[in-house]
């Protein structure tokens, strides 16, 4: 229990970054946040809760999940292999941080 309430700092910035960006995009800009910003988003908040935290595979579903959501409100059905690749990235973002993990 106490391992997730240290993830919900970090897993509350990714929700404002899923949340809010599609929000202000114009009408291409969305290509660009789900490929680049997205990414980005969850590899360095990842790897930053992976120094801070250590290696625990229940943030990358909570990443990928928390895209899920907004899956349903911001973008249609097409968006469902994003899931996927959040996942992944957060994964490896969060083992990447866990081998710098001071002791």
């Amino acid at each position: 229990m106490e391992s997730l309430k240290k993830m919900v700092p970090y897993l509350l910035i990714c929700a404002i970054v899923f949340f809010t960006l599609p929000i202000f995009e114009k009408n291409a800009d969305y290509i660009a946040n789900i490929v680049i910003v997205f990414p980005l988003t969850c590899l360095i908040i990842s790897i930053i809760f992976g120094i801070k935290n250590g290696f625990h595979f229940l943030f990358s579903i909570f990443v990928g999940t928390l895209f899920a959501l907004t899956m349903f409100i911001h973008y249609n059905t097409s968006a469902w292999g994003y899931i996927i690749v959040y996942t992944i990235v957060a994964f490896i973002g969060n083992a990447i941080g866990s081998i710098f993990k001071k002791n």
